[in-house]
């Protein structure tokens, strides 16, 4: 009798075991964008019973205690991120899925731009203030590439305006030779004739290389807020891939589908 209950204590005890090692997958966030002009509209999924969603609008990482998600999340607030994650009786909770969501800011028209890749045009050149980027799927329509050793671009906001940063969402993906930019430098000028100044510039070195495809956001700002008419743009893309890559020495492709001015 007593090696019976043993040997069902052992069972039991290994059976507990395994449900508390189980992980749960992480939720499905559905949504148009992550660049919204008034709102964007989250729906988080996740199909298995006895389960939770937790979320978190500030940053943080998502516990029990956290908001628990029960219908649409509604974003406002400029920049948001949004973290996610599922709970449940007896198992591991899931990764954490994090998505920012990045409001529109000034409207502005394109005066001049680097021609993009045939292959990678997006919608011309409403890509880079249509809210519709933020994908990071290589495939993604609303992507535009490039091969070359400078992109430049010269935006009118139509009138003399305050303006203390800009915003550039970028692909990340470089096991298809896709990097970062090494240089972003901005320019402005108070009015359609006036000398450009510098704004503000920022570089990027990577540390090690990056796993997977994503989106990633660069920002330039100002040391003080500017008064401008017009913006000049200037991103210097990575012209020799590094040593411990397949394609060391050759030049890397940019790719970007939106631009803010805030």
């Amino acid at each position: 009798m007593r090696s019976i209950f043993s040997f069902l204590l052992l069972f039991y005890s290994l059976h507990s075991n395994g449900q508390e090692q189980f992980q749960l997958a992480p939720p499905l966030l559905k949504y148009n964008s992550i660049f919204f002009s008034k709102s964007a509209q989250i729906n988080i999924l996740f199909a298995q019973k006895g389960t939770t969603i937790h979320y978190t609008l500030d940053g943080k990482e998502p516990v029990e205690s956290s908001p628990l998600y029960k219908s649409p999340l509604v974003i406002t607030r400029p920049f948001t991120i949004v973290k996610v994650r599922t709970f449940g009786a007896g198992y591991r909770p899931s990764e954490t899925t994090t998505v920012s969501f990045i409001k529109s800011g000034l409207n502005y028209s394109i005066k001049e731009q680097s021609p993009a890749s045939d292959k990678y045009k997006g919608q011309g050149l409403l890509t880079l203030n249509d809210n519709k980027g933020g994908f990071s799927s290589l495939g993604s329509p609303t992507w535009l590439g490039y091969n070359i050793d400078t992109v430049t671009y010269t935006f009118d906001l139509g009138k003399k305006t305050a303006v203390k940063e800009l915003l550039f969402d970028f692909l990340q993906n470089e096991g298809s030779w896709v990097f970062l930019p090494e240089k972003i430098l901005v320019y402005y000028a108070e009015s359609e004739n006036a000398q450009y100044k510098i704004f503000g510039d920022v570089s990027i070195t990577p540390t090690a290389p990056a796993k997977g495809a994503s989106c990633v956001q660069k920002r330039v700002q100002s040391a003080k807020q500017v008064n401008a008419r017009s913006i000049l743009i200037k991103i210097v893309p990575v012209k020799k891939m590094p040593d411990w890559h397949e394609a060391k020495g050759e030049h890397s492709w940019l790719f970007i589908d939106e631009i803010k001015v805030y």
